[in-house]
């Protein structure tokens, strides 16, 4: 099953993640529940998830999932960690969204529509330098459409997730 393979082969201990020089982390609040998945096999090898998941293409970094403990509301955000490629980054996110959001729309569950829309996609890509970068209108009208409007995604410099992730 596709989610013993994401929690077998990625959960990662902690709030925070690093990756060549770039960094990211969530201080949690005592209602929040969050797990961190090293989705990405270059990041770590152990991940089974390509495979699972029938993934072509590059994948992001990592799926961080936050819950609230009194509370059926989730958020699932996929996160790239990324230099200065912000086209590359963009189109690794849709990818991993491509076949996550395909994967877990057919899971047959009782009160599945219930549990769907009880599930909120968000998507944030931190950005190491300096330099002022520039996003195609086409790319953020992709995310647009595809995270349901521009509080669910995020391109930045700051490496605490918590504040976006907690918009609503």
């Amino acid at each position: 099953m596709p989610f013993n393979t994401l929690l077998l082969t990625c959960l990662h201990r902690g709030t925070s993640f690093s990756e060549n020089g770039k960094d990211i982390r969530v201080d949690p609040l005592p209602d929040e529940i969050f797990a961190f998945f090293i989705i990405d096999d270059q990041s770590n090898p152990k991940s089974k998830v390509r495979e699972e998941f029938g993934i072509t293409g590059e994948i992001c970094d990592l799926l961080v999932f936050r819950a609230l403990k009194n509370n059926d509301k989730k958020i699932i955000c996929l996160v790239e960690l990324k230099g200065n490629n912000i086209d590359k980054a963009i189109d690794q996110v849709m990818n991993t969204y491509k076949f996550f959001g395909t994967k877990v729309s057919q899971m047959k569950l009782k009160n599945a529509k219930e549990i769907l829309d009880s599930i909120t996609w968000k998507a944030y890509i931190r950005l190491g330098g300096s330099a002022p970068v520039k996003i195609k209108d086409e790319k953020v009208e992709q995310l647009n459409r595809v995270f349901k409007g521009k509080n669910n995604f995020k391109i930045s410099r700051d490496k605490n997730l918590g504040n976006f992730i907690r918009e609503s």
